[in-house]
């Protein structure tokens, strides 16, 4: 039969040669030829391109059927793509990767995630001439050991995977890698939820590369130092430490272990100028077990461009919470905001008297001043005996334009403390905004505000207070109290000693207060009210007398008199108020009111029983009670 009948082209020409029968290991005499004299298979009509080409002639065998090297040589562009007839989808693992390149010029290799459908490629340049290994859109996990090869701002390492014998040098650890490479994030996520710091972490460094901390929701962290100097988290200028705390605010903790002896528990770096921006978010402060903190469980100084504190929380029993500013030269800055952050004091103990839940604090060094600090939706709670829930120290003006919006303050729950839940201490302008301020013990006294050392430039504005007593004002002497039970403050504004006031209910400013019981004697004249300088003006006095304890046989409630300066003559003019009375019952009372003109500089006084004296007769002397008060009207 000729070609032509198995529909062979006319061209066609037979090879006289034997069969090969693949995985047969042929007989001498029997054997295939070598591959270099096969020539009989490199001819014919079929493009070259689809046969074997040069390279394979010289291809070794391990066998007679099975090569030691690939069959398809990759093609001189380098990319395996071109000349391949098949694409495969499966992992090749490489050992090494070589890339050369000229001094000076990059050198680059691009992973493609799957375009469009699958997400962005990820890059490799390698630049000669910096020495660093550039990355975009890639995720590089595992540990890094030595050298400056990386270098991206999105880089994220895991402190799970570098040495360290607890979280704390497994974190400094791989934060050291991502300031070699630049800044970028440590996620600490993966670290275990119970355990321990025992050296001082370190968020970024003093030339503010930036760095992100991230903490486990869970995080349970306890401060083991005890060198003095160290504090448990420093944050540098331009890095961010938070907690990942899906659905709630503060869930991780950092605190104290017993016997630690540290400055802070977190706290930002004094780099001598107030240049730095930093946020901390979503994380639990606390000193509940009494370790030695010098200075305050959070330290915020050196800090300026809208630095943000909040969704955490702040717990120290045992001295300051949260302190903004210091005494140091370059503690100072400003603007920051503090929002949404729990500073608890007493934590509950009823006799504590160490508890501070926030102070601010400047100081005439130099950076020493503390301005624009915003407070919104905080709150305030539970200081010690003795010791306010704010304390705001300028240290000579050094701390201004204070702002709380919306916070919420609870007063000490000590029964017999009456401390003011702000002092006030040369300082000024501060401004309350919407505030609410609530007193355990009202009737211990307890101003929301007390004004000291020339404090000045203080507004209240729609606040509800929970007390009658307002401001306490030692500046001017004028202290604002309502006259009613309303304790809502719709507007009240001290400029550089300059009272305006507006109330929802009725209110005045009370200067000073005289309350005398269970007397059995007559009393000589005794100053109500010292009148400053800048305190001329018209008073109104009012005093109330009454039998408290009548005598057994008869009684002379004694008279009362005002004794004061008068502001234009210059004369001292006494005024009898209250006559004396002999009925000899408890329901014996007496009370006026008189309007004074009082000078400068000049003593208001008071005296009892000077005209018509006091006298009981029988075994159980007469008692009286005897109260004062003077307003000033302006």
């Amino acid at each position: 039969m000729s070609s032509e009948d198995y529909g062979l082209p006319e061209n066609f020409t037979a090879i006289d040669q034997p069969p090969i029968r693949p995985g047969q290991v042929q007989q001498p005499g029997g054997a295939p030829p070598l591959p270099n004299a096969m020539g009989n298979y490199f001819q014919g009509s079929i493009s070259p391109t689809m046969q074997h080409d040069a390279v394979f002639v010289g291809t070794k065998y391990g066998s007679p059927t099975v090569p030691t090297v690939a069959l398809m040589p990759i093609a001189a562009t380098g990319v395996p793509a071109v000349g391949s007839a098949i694409q495969s989808a499966g992992q090749t693992i490489v050992d090494t990767v070589e890339i050369s390149n000229a001094a000076g010029s990059t050198g680059q290799v691009q992973f493609n995630n799957g375009g469009s459908n699958f997400g962005a490629s990820s890059l490799l340049e390698w630049n000669n001439m910096s020495n660093t290994l550039n990355t975009s859109a890639l995720n590089v996990s595992g540990a890094t050991t030595t050298g400056s090869f990386l270098n991206s701002s999105s880089l994220i390492l895991y402190p799970e995977n570098y040495p360290g014998a607890d979280v704390s040098v497994k974190i400094n650890n791989c934060i050291a890698a991502l300031i070699s490479a630049g800044g970028g994030t440590c996620d600490a996520r993966n670290l275990p939820a119970v355990g321990y710091i025992s050296q001082q972490i370190n968020v970024g460094n003093a030339s503010q590369i930036p760095i992100t901390l991230i903490l486990p929701s869970n995080a349970n962290w306890g401060v083991t130092i005890s060198d003095g100097t160290s504090v448990g988290i420093m944050v540098y200028g331009s890095s961010c430490l938070y907690a990942d705390c899906p659905g709630t605010a503060h869930s991780a903790v950092v605190g104290t272990e017993s016997g630690c002896d540290i400055v802070a528990v977190c706290s930002t770096y004094n780099g001598g100028a107030a240049t730095q921006f930093v946020r901390i978010s979503g994380i639990s402060f606390d000193n509940i077990n009494n370790g030695t903190v010098s200075s305050a469980v959070v330290v915020l100084q050196s800090v300026a461009d809208n630095t943000i504190f909040e969704n955490s929380q702040v717990c120290n029993p045992y001295g300051i919470g949260l302190l903004i500013g210091g005494s140091a030269a370059g503690v100072g800055g400003g603007p920051s905001i503090i929002k949404n952050v729990w500073m608890l004091g007493a934590n509950g103990n009823p006799s504590n008297n160490t508890a501070q839940p926030l102070v601010i604090q400047g100081n005439s060094n130099t950076g020493g001043a503390v301005t624009g600090v915003r407070f919104l939706g905080c709150s305030i709670v539970e200081a010690g005996a003795g010791h306010p829930n704010v304390r705001i120290n300028g240290g000579g003006f050094y701390v201004g334009n204070v702002s709380f919006f919306g916070t919420y303050q609870e007063s000490t729950i000590n029964s017999s403390d009456s401390t003011a839940m702000v002092i006030i201490d040369h300082a000024g302008p501060t401004s309350f905004f919407g505030c609410t301020g609530e007193f355990s013990y009202p009737l211990n006294g307890a101003f929301f505000v007390q004004m000291i050392n020339s404090a000045n430039s203080l507004v209240l504005a729609g606040c509800e207070l929970g007390t009658s007593n307002f401001v306490d004002n030692d500046v001017t002497g004028i202290d604002f109290i309502s006259n009613g039970s309303n304790d809502n403050v719709a507007y009240y504004a001290d400029n550089t000693n300059s009272q305006i006031a507006g109330l929802t209910g009725p209110a005045s400013f009370v200067t000073a207060t005289a309350n005398l019981t269970a007397q059995t004697a007559n009393v000589a004249a005794t100053t109500l009210y010292a009148v400053p300088a800048s305190g001329a003006g018209l008073y109104e006095i009012t005093v109330y007398m009454i039998v408290s304890q009548a005598a057994t046989s008869t009684s002379e409630l004694p008279d009362s008199r005002i004794i004061y300066t008068d502001r234009y003559s210059g004369a001292t003019v006494t005024i009898r108020l209250t006559p004396g009375l002999s009925t000899n019952t408890t329901s014996t009372v007496t009370q006026n009111t008189f309007i004074l003109n009082a000078k400068a500089s000049t003593n208001i006084q008071y005296d009892i029983g000077q005209v018509d004296a006091y006298a009981s007769s029988g075994a159980t002397a007469m008692q009286f009670a005897y109260s004062a008060r003077a307003v000033y009207l302006g």
